[in-house]
Order: structure tokens, then sequence, then C-alpha cells
């Protein structure tokens, strides 16, 4: 996994990935095989990655084994793609499951439940010189935004193991969402704070920022000034509020 073979495969099957989803091409240097193809440009506008930390077993949902004993009570079911099966807790997603690419195909030697969580999120194997940066602080860093108000890149419920940007600067971490039934928390101004006190803080923070960010020549104080104005964008944005009705969250 660490040779540079391996290190060219790794980038060739993400820069794969991005065609596929988004149309585009993360790391063109190393897709210059691909070079002479037309350029088809991607459907998806967005990537929903659910992961189930510590969750239900493959065997009980994606990958049942009928017949053996590790089944236990569970029964898998026919699908409307040919020839796959999954359990029946899923008899709606049955029905759609033509629609869905099911690798079953996945291994790891990461036998521990943290090192096995980095690798799915990172692709790499977790280290103690260098936190890698997610799939999602990628795509932000790579693609143009969708929207110039709202985060591209957004964390429901995430652990504190994850490791969110990495190695990129802090602009391009998600944006963490504790509850989603509460909505984006800390988007609202305090009952006491005005409008006009808000604007006037917002000015003084950028007047004190932009000066001691011309002076430190590091990246984080860049970040830290963006993720600012961003944050008050957001907040004087109409995106803050809203309900969901399939949903019923704000």
């Amino acid at each position: 996994m660490n040779s540079i073979l391996t290190d060219i495969n790794r980038r060739t099957f993400v820069e794969s990935f991005a065609k596929a989803f988004f149309g585009v091409s993360l790391l063109p240097s190393f897709g210059t095989t691909h070079a002479a193809e037309n350029k088809v440009g991607g459907k998806a506008k967005s990537v929903i990655f659910l992961y189930m930390r510590g969750g239900i077993s493959h065997i009980d949902t994606f990958d049942p084994k009928p017949g053996k004993p590790e089944m236990g009570g569970v029964k898998a079911i026919k699908t409307s793609a040919d020839g796959v099966q999954i359990s029946e807790w899923f008899p709606l997603l049955a029905k759609q499951m033509h629609h869905i690419s099911l690798v079953r195909s996945m291994t790891s030697t990461q036998g521990i439940h943290d090192r096995g969580t980095y690798l799915a999120h990172t692709s790499y194997f977790m280290t103690s010189t260098i936190t890698h940066p997610s799939l999602g602080s990628w795509a932000v860093k790579q693609l143009n935004p969708v929207n110039t108000v709202l985060p591209g890149n957004i964390l429901i419920n995430g652990s504190p193991q994850h490791p969110r940007s990495g190695y990129m600067p802090t602009q391009l971490a998600p944006l963490p969402i504790v509850d989603p039934g509460a909505g984006l928390q800390n988007s609202t101004l305090p009952k006491k704070i005005s409008e006009s006190d808000f604007v006037r803080r917002i000015a003084l923070a950028k007047a004190l920022g932009r000066p001691f960010v011309a002076q430190t020549p590091h990246r984080d104080a860049a970040a830290y000034l963006k993720v600012q104005q961003d944050a008050a964008s957001l907040m004087k944005s109409d995106h803050r509020g809203g309900r969901c009705p399939q949903l019923g969250h704000a």
C-alpha cells in the first residue's frame, strides 16, 4: 500500500471516482492514459456519504450469506437487479436495486475500528505524523462552489476521530452539525445583539484580522479569517432556517 505504484493506483481510482460523480478530474497529472477520451460531465450535483460507525453487520444488510450459519435469523430477498440479494430489512430498497452499484469486494488489513474508519474516509493508512483530508475536503478544494453562501462540505454527527480537512486549510473542513433535528447551531444572533451591532463587530474583526494575516505568512491565519467571514455571510443569508417537508427537520 505504501509503494509508488499503489499511490498512483489510488490517485487513478480517485480521479475515476471524481469523473463519474462530479464530471471533473481531481488529479490530472495522473490521468494521462485518459487524455484522449472525450470529457463527459457528471450528472450528480451532490454526494451523501453515510458511514455507519460500528453499525449493523454487512451480512445483515447488503452482503447476506444464504444458507450459512452466520446469517442467524435474517433472510435474504431477491431484488430488481438480476442475481443480487440483500437483507429482508430492505424490501423497498430491493425494488430499486437496479439503480444501485453494490461493491462487495472491499477488504482491509486494519483490524482496529479507528484505523479502519480513517482508511475509509481518506484512503490512507493512519500514521502518527500526518492527518489526511477526507473526501469532502478534496471535493471542496477542487470543485467550484455550487453556492457562494452555503458550505460545500457538511458533517452530521461526526465523531472526534473524523479527519475533517486534515493537512488542508481550515476553510476546507466540513461544517459540523451536531443535531440534525435542530438545524445549524449558532447561526442566529443572540437576542441581546442587534443587526447593527453584528455588522459593527464583523467590520472590527476584519480590521484587526487583515493586518495580522498580512504580517503572519501562515496559511492557518488566513484560513481562520476566511472561516470567520464565511460564517458571517451564512448568518446574514436566507439559508439559516426552513424546514424539509419530507423529513420535518430544520
